[in-house]
């Protein structure tokens, strides 16, 4: 059964603040495909995402400890299509609701269904890799999604391709990666810290194929890879 593609996507930042929303770039989202969404606040909650094409966007989990990077997935199955789809993060407007990052990936090829990551809290951390706190299980048909930060001033993603993980999107200071799971396991993903005085923080999740959603169960095994936020993965 093929594996979940990323087709196409947007990217939205902004710096300073306080802001209650925060925009993507506009894509051509197309009828039928699940929209992945990867949300970033700083010291602040993503409420809810929405988007032009009227989608309806769950949360599938957050990393947040009310002093850090706040990284959350949404994820639309509703599968509206719209020419020019402009995807938004809404935060609440606390005073700390700064620093927004936001990236939109459609995917072809998968469901609704999904197997989600596990996150450490965004921290001060001064050791590297900075992993996710516990392993990530899915099927050789699913695809690894991580999204990664390294909050460092001035420092903007690098958009080579690196190894292992291919880096679809970024931000200044946070990207997304995909990887297709080569054998069915549990997945540990790990961000490379280029800095040891700021915030880094990884979350990663396993979309399903439609196929797969029918009646195939997540499987076991091992796998560990690493995310290098200056743009390379490595393994």
């Amino acid at each position: 059964m093929a594996v979940p593609t990323y087709t196409t996507g947007g990217t939205g930042e902004q710096a300073g603040g306080p802001f209650t929303t925060c925009d993507a770039s506009a894509f051509v989202a197309t009828a039928g495909r699940v929209i992945l969404v990867a949300c970033q606040a700083d010291t602040t909650d993503t409420t809810s995402v929405t988007d032009t094409a009227g989608n309806t966007y769950n949360k599938l989990g957050s990393t947040y400890t009310g002093g850090g990077t706040n990284q959350t997935w949404w994820l639309a199955v509703t599968g509206l299509g719209n020419a020019t789809n402009v995807v938004r993060q809404h935060t609440d407007t606390g005073s700390g609701a700064d620093f927004h990052r936001v990236i939109a990936m459609e995917f072809s090829g998968a469901s609704g269904g999904h197997d989600t990551g596990y996150a450490p809290a965004g921290n001060q951390d001064s050791s590297s890799p900075f992993t996710t706190t516990a392993a990530n299980t899915a099927g050789n048909d699913e695809i690894i999604v991580g999204q990664f930060s390294d909050r460092t001033s001035g420092g903007a993603m690098s958009s080579s391709s690196p190894s292992v993980f291919r880096l679809e999107n970024a931000a200044q200071d946070f990207g997304t990666a995909t990887n297709d799971a080569a054998t069915s396991g549990s997945w540990a993903v790990s961000v490379v810290n280029a800095s040891t005085t700021d915030t880094h923080s990884c979350f990663a999740v396993a979309l399903k194929s439609a196929a797969a959603a029918t009646g195939k169960a997540s499987l076991t095994a091992g796998l560990t890879s690493s995310i290098l936020a200056e743009g390379r993965l490595v393994r």
